[in-house]
């Protein structure tokens, strides 16, 4: 018995190696994008109080853009620097879902979920971005690993860690709000229906009561900003499909034959069903309900769907992947575990060979050994000026603007009532090179308002990005 906990934590260690091998793999070549610009551009600010301010104007949450300028303070903000702490969370995150695995089913299928969580490409993606998104990934795990271990012993530290995990959980990103309502429906039922909870309900009404006055500042924030711009926000997310859905989950197991190999494992749960309802019932909730929320918000106010924000239901997936497969015979197991290795190599192969970000860098070196102090550079969508260009650019005498207007730099469509704005200010300039990306112009107003008192001379399309310069009739 001894022996074979030592060959596991030997298996583990060996996954979590490889899985940092992974994730450190080409980290640094991909070049930055929008949304990774915007954290590094925010994270770079002098200090936290206008990191803060500067977030309030966005709507996000802080605790992803603290820690990362913390971090780009000791380590700089390169690709591989900027990256390297979602790298982090992502190594942790498999270790957590084998700790998570061992308290609800066993160490085998711990070992089984943190090998196949650690080379779906699904993850790796996300383990390399600079973004929130893999900080939301493990504080949800953590959330929910002293969950179970609250329902069963409400020891203080317990407790403690359950209130400071969701607090910092929503902190990082809203779509943590989902792990705390599968709990809440979790508690409740359990209370209401089957009479079996262990867990002191008033002890589960306090900690929420902290956990919602430790987030009452943010939540006056958000309240404010969404209900001025929620509608703008989102112009352009596509409206919610079944289609949509069904690629997340082929993004999840990282092809379509994947995805069938999977299907096919999770009703192999069956044989354990009726031994652990309880443990089933809260995976079945912590998958579902960030795809219900989202899709509600979608059908009921405005399209919010994306497969990014259903990212914390990644592991529970895996976790039913992992127990069904465990669920098979020793030799059936073995052979269905070579097929998915065998599809996963082709997966990691694609992966690594397909262009994943936009050429920023070859943009404004082609832009800056051309353009003169004269030029106006004109950037559709705005942000993309000083999240994307200016981290490239080593030029600091060229013009460059934003457009549409707004207050705050949004990323609003191009529409009649402000392409007006572009003819005043592309008046007093002979050249003018327009770069979109990330823009929003479906009737191309900004190159028909051009072309009345231009001509253009040059248009290069990059993955992404499109530049056009024009020069004055």
């Amino acid at each position: 018995m001894e022996s074979e906990k030592t060959s596991l934590k030997e298996k583990l260690f060996l996954i979590l190696i490889v899985s940092l091998f992974l994730r450190v793999y080409d980290l640094g070549n991909a070049q930055i994008w929008f949304d990774e610009g915007q954290s590094i551009w925010i994270s770079s600010l002098n200090n936290v109080h206008q990191i803060i301010k500067e977030l309030v104007v966005c709507g996000q949450q802080p605790l992803h853009y603290i820690l990362l300028h913390l971090w780009i303070n000791f380590f700089g903000k390169s690709e591989f620097s900027a990256r390297s702490l979602s790298v982090i969370f992502g190594v942790l995150t498999i270790l957590m879902s084998c700790k998570i695995s061992k308290l609800i089913f066993d160490r085998n299928t711990g070992a089984l979920c943190a090998f196949l969580i650690g080379i779906s490409t699904f993850h790796i993606y996300y383990s390399q971005e600079a973004r929130p998104y893999m900080l939301t990934l493990f504080l949800s795990l953590l959330s929910i690993y002293f969950f179970i271990r609250l329902s069963e012993n409400q020891d203080i530290k317990i407790l403690a860690g359950f209130i400071i995990s969701n607090t910092l959980l929503i902190y990082n990103h809203y779509s943590g709000i989902s792990i705390i309502l599968a709990q809440n429906i979790y508690v409740l039922t359990q209370y209401f229906f089957n009479k079996n909870l262990k867990l002191n309900i008033k002890t589960w009404i306090i900690s929420q009561g902290l956990i919602l006055t430790l987030f009452v500042p943010w939540i006056i924030i958000i309240v404010t900003y969404y209900k001025e711009k929620s509608a703008s926000l989102f112009f352009w997310v596509p409206p919610i499909s079944i289609d949509g859905v069904i690629k997340t989950f082929i993004s999840f197991s990282g092809s379509e034959s994947l995805l069938l190999i999977f299907a096919i494992l999770f009703l192999l749960n069956k044989k354990t069903l009726s031994l652990k309802k309880n443990i089933y019932y809260l995976l079945f909730l912590w998958l579902l309900t960030p795809f219900i929320i989202l899709l509600a918000i979608s059908k009921i106010f405005f399209p919010i769907y994306h497969e990014r924000y259903v990212l914390i239901a990644l592991i529970p997936f895996y976790l039913l992947v992992s127990k069904g497969l465990m669920n098979t015979s020793s030799t059936v197991r073995t052979i269905i575990l070579t097929v998915i290795i065998a599809l996963s190599l082709t997966n990691l192969t694609n992966y690594y060979s397909t262009p994943k970000k936009y050429p920023w860098k070859e943009v404004v070196s082609f832009i800056e050994e051309q353009a003169t102090s004269q030029d106006l550079i004109v950037f559709n969508a705005a942000r993309s000026r000083k999240y994307n260009f200016d981290y490239y650019s080593k030029r600091n005498d060229l013009t460059k603007i934003g457009f549409p207007f707004s207050p705050y730099e949004e990323e609003l469509p191009v529409e009649e009532n402000n392409i007006k704005d572009l003819e005043k200010l592309i008046r007093d300039y002979k050249v003018v090179w327009i770069i979109k990306s990330h823009s929003y112009d479906p009737n191309r107003l900004i190159e028909k308002t051009l072309n009345k008192t231009f001509n253009l001379r040059t248009e290069k399309n990059y993955r992404g990005i499109q530049v056009m310069l024009f020069l004055k009739n």
